[in-house]
């Protein structure tokens, strides 16, 4: 694996962050700015168990790769999703990247619902507000490994919309991926591959 594989490996969040075009289409960029001001409010209705808030670390555009390379272990299948119309959000700014840990118990297990639930719930504005078709939600587990959350056009389509546990739960837990390298789409561009973490 090449030291930009393995970079992308370890901190794939940012390949989001990186190459991007000086300058996204209009259309892209009233969406991310649109999405900026649904971060911060979702930010503001959501606190810990212990009171306090997962920050919002960052909202930008999915331009920094071509597609988004899927892979399920379990069935050895996959898909290819375009991230040219998508919008990117890392929460858990300010060193709070415990906060976002999805394998925790305890304390930390109410901790990550609360992750789950900011990320549902901006997923699911920034697709109906905005006119972009694809969201992904970096969710910090150490300060060199994430986990992303993949939410698309069908969690509109959706029948539950609550936030109790086991909804937020049903709506999230087969969404998780976690990035495992970039791998080459064309001569100028990348694409990040990415593998299906198991239910949980």
């Amino acid at each position: 694996m090449s030291s930009v594989s393995r970079t992308a490996a370890a901190r794939g969040h940012k390949a989001f962050g990186a190459e991007q075009p000086a300058r996204p289409d209009e259309r892209l960029a009233q969406a991310v700015a649109q999405s900026q001001q649904i971060a911060r409010d979702v930010e503001l209705r959501h606190r810990l168990p212990d009171g306090r808030r997962l920050h919002v670390a960052e909202v930008t555009a999915t331009l920094g790769v071509a597609t988004l390379e899927t892979l399920d272990p379990a069935s050895w299948s996959g898909r290819s999703i375009p991230a040219g119309n998508g919008i990117y959000v890392s929460l858990c700014g300010r060193g709070a990247r415990r906060h976002c840990a999805i394998g925790a118990g305890g304390a930390r297990a109410g901790d990550a619902l609360v992750a789950r639930r900011q990320a549902l719930e901006f997923a699911r504005r920034t697709l109906l507000e905005t006119q972009v078709d694809l969201v992904v939600v970096a969710l910090p587990q150490t300060p060199t490994r994430h986990v992303l959350l993949l939410f698309e056009g069908d969690l509109l389509s959706a029948a539950e919309t609550g936030t109790d546990p086991e909804t937020v739960g049903r709506l999230t837990r087969g969404r998780l991926y976690a990035p495992a390298g970039l791998i080459a789409f064309s001569a100028t561009e990348d694409s990040l591959a990415l593998l299906k973490l198991p239910t949980r």
